[in-house]
């Protein structure tokens, strides 16, 4: 097997519509509040830091995949995760959290009539939702819906609920730690964004982004 080692960052990562799958020898969603937790002082110190105009990044660890060309398209690929389930997992989490606040903050602008911020957030919810949730793909001429992200047997079905603000019932204990992770993570967004005007607060996810985009970063 060829190994190609790449440091890169998160935002990187998901830039070109992948789409990575966890075996079914893999565990299932594991993080407990503690990894979590670290987690969010993570994102908190590289959002001080760039509101500091200072920022930093903070490396994640490696990644191991393996890559499989998708019959039917050009150059698109899924990706095995041998290694790496709980961070990818909870980086899409974080995700769909800004994708919820910034549904929010839509809603906010149609109320003040806010048409051009209004504009701007669906744009912003639309390129999120492409790259770290799901997207359309044209297979030998047939467009299909697909997700980014596929955990285990076990997991999925809930994540896939979890990520598009449904409600999923919880059968096992990697449904609570997931929900758990969503709960903490949504939780530590909307006070790490917390401003008195619409646009500081867009503004404030925004910076979240460009964190993810840029200075987490992984091998």
């Amino acid at each position: 097997m060829k190994i190609e080692p790449t440091y890169t960052s998160v935002g990187s990562l998901f830039e070109y519509r992948p789409m990575f799958f966890i075996p079914k020898y893999q565990r299932a969603y594991a993080w407990s509040s503690e990894s979590v937790e670290d987690f969010i002082k993570d994102l908190k110190n590289c959002f001080n830091k760039r509101k500091s105009n200072s920022p930093v990044n903070h490396f994640f660890g490696g990644v191991l995949c393996v890559k499989y060309p998708v019959v039917g398209t050009v150059n698109q690929h899924e990706y095995e995760i041998i290694d790496g389930q709980q961070r990818i997992a909870t980086f899409t989490i974080l995700v769909s959290c800004l994708i919820k606040i910034y549904e929010d903050l839509k809603k906010q602008a149609e109320k003040l009539g806010s048409s051009d911020n209004k504009i701007i957030l669906e744009g912003r919810i639309k390129a999120l939702s492409e790259r770290f949730i799901e997207f359309s793909q044209e297979v030998q001429r047939k467009i299909n819906s697909v997700e980014v992200l596929k955990l285990s047997i076990v997991d999925h079905p809930f994540y896939k609920e979890l990520i598009r603000g449904r409600d999923a019932s919880i059968s096992r204990d990697s449904h609570s730690n997931l929900l758990s992770a969503y709960t903490a993570l949504s939780k530590a967004v909307k006070g790490i964004i917390t401003s008195s005007t619409l646009e500081e607060k867009m503004d404030n996810v925004e910076i979240i982004q460009n964190i993810i985009d840029i200075d987490f970063t992984i091998l």
